[in-house]
């Protein structure tokens, strides 16, 4: 198995983590809370933006895509074929389309949000999130099949020229980052196999991963004046072409 999918996978088994629960908070700010809506969820990994999006906007119908065949099938079990996108253009009916942390592993990032982009409905909004700051680069990295780390400036590069009206490039977790430099300095000392501790979602002790709840959604509501952090997320809505 690869070392994605196994990450992935991983993830199925486990609760969700501070980390996805901070990353959904800019994808529910922009589901309505009262109004029925849809979502696509592109390359939706293990689907956990379905169990927040469940339990905090239950009236938005998700959708999601994912190339993987064993992840595809459990989120296929668990929401039913017609959850199930034909492909990661199949968007055009949807209010949200979201794009979390798939796009560091396409070569041809830009190619892929051109597609994506022109297949939305005007009106629509995109959120999309990456990992953050090149100088984080680690085997983890390179396990998980990234292409690249991203910076504010690249990634308003690959989103440039689009129909998109951006509200949004922020950088996320920077408490973070010091874990961040961390493991790139473990993963430099033990080489490839190392890694840094494998690509695996680490579960984190209970107290430990509330504790973290809490400063990231402190330092969340302060993203848009944060020099740095180890994630990005853009935020756009579809304009008319």
């Amino acid at each position: 198995m690869e070392p994605l999918e196994s990450h992935l996978l991983g993830q199925t088994e486990q609760r969700v983590s501070f980390w996805h629960e901070v990353r959904a908070s800019a994808v529910l700010e922009r589901v309505p809370v009262a109004q029925p809506s849809a979502l696509a969820d592109i390359g939706a990994g293990a689907g956990l933006l379905a169990d927040i999006l469940g339990r905090d906007r239950p009236q938005c119908a998700y959708h999601f895509f994912e190339p993987l065949d064993a992840l595809a099938a459990r989120l296929t079990a668990r929401h039913g074929s017609a959850a199930r996108l034909r492909s990661e253009t199949d968007v055009g009916e949807v209010d949200v389309v979201t794009l979390l942390d798939v796009l560091e592993h396409i070569e041809d990032d830009r190619a892929f949000l051109v597609e994506l982009v022109r297949a939305m409905r005007p009106g629509a909004t995109l959120v999309l999130t990456v990992p953050a700051l090149p100088a984080l680069w680690s085997p983890w990295d390179e396990q998980l099949g990234h292409f690249r780390r991203y910076t504010r400036s690249t990634l308003r590069a690959v989103s440039s020229g689009l129909p998109l009206a951006v509200d949004e490039v922020s950088y996320l977790f920077p408490e973070l980052l010091v874990p961040g430099f961390v493991r790139r300095a473990l993963g430099r000392r033990g080489g490839k196999a190392g890694g840094g501790g494998g690509a695996e979602f680490p579960e984190l002790p209970r107290p430990l991963d509330r504790t973290l709840r809490v400063l990231s959604g402190l330092t969340y509501r302060a993203r848009k004046v944060a020099p740095a952090g180890t994630s990005l997320v853009l935020v756009a809505r579809r304009e008319r072409s």
